[in-house]
C-alpha cells in the first residue's frame, strides 16, 4: 500500500506537505501527495510542485483530478 496525503488543489499543497511531511515520524508512512489541477493552466501556483519537491524529494506528487482551460 502507498499512502497519499492531501488530494486537493495546488493552492494548499505546500502548506500541508510542510506540516505532514515535515514531521519525520509521520513522513515515514507517506508515499507522497495527491493533487487536483482545477485552476487555470497559466500562472497559478506555477512553482508549487518544484518547491515541494525540493523540500521533500523522496516523496511523490501525483495528479489525481483536473482539467485544462
Amino acid at each position: 500500500m502507498k499512502l497519499l496525503i492531501y488530494d486537493q488543489n495546488r493552492d494548499g499543497l505546500e502548506h500541508w506537505t510542510d506540516i505532514i511531511l515535515g514531521d519525520e515520524e509521520t513522513a515515514a508512512y507517506v508515499y507522497g501527495a495527491a493533487v487536483h489541477w482545477y485552476e487555470s493552466t497559466f500562472m497559478v501556483y506555477e512553482n508549487v510542485f518544484e518547491k515541494v519537491h525540493a523540500k521533500f524529494p523522496d516523496h511523490a506528487i501525483i495528479h489525481t483530478e483536473g482539467w485544462t482551460d
